[in-house]
């Protein structure tokens, strides 16, 4: 796990890994810069023909985060939660 540093990676196939949290990556608090234009709709979108995500000259396929973060990898740099009030019972204090 990488916390709180960049790093660069580049040229390289990430297949076939297991993690309980990140798939072939796992960094905290930054980042890294090669995948900073990383969005999950673009990510669909750089499939090639083998089968592979392709995020600039690296490759992924095959990662598997048991709890978070299957392929690339990474933790929750944001979470946001939608909820209506139909879909809860408030009480007044």
């Amino acid at each position: 796990m990488l916390d709180s540093c960049d790093f660069g990676v580049s040229s390289t196939s990430f297949f076939n890994n297991i993690a309980g949290i990140g798939g072939a990556l796992r960094y905290r608090g930054i980042l890294p810069t090669f995948l900073r234009t990383l969005t999950f709709k673009n990510l669909k979108e750089t499939v090639d023909s083998s089968g592979f995500y392709v995020v600039g000259s690296n490759k992924f396929k095959s990662n598997q985060g048991i709890i978070i973060a299957d392929e690339i990898g990474g933790v929750f740099s944001k979470v946001t939660l939608n909820v209506s009030s139909d879909e809860f019972k408030f009480n007044q204090l």
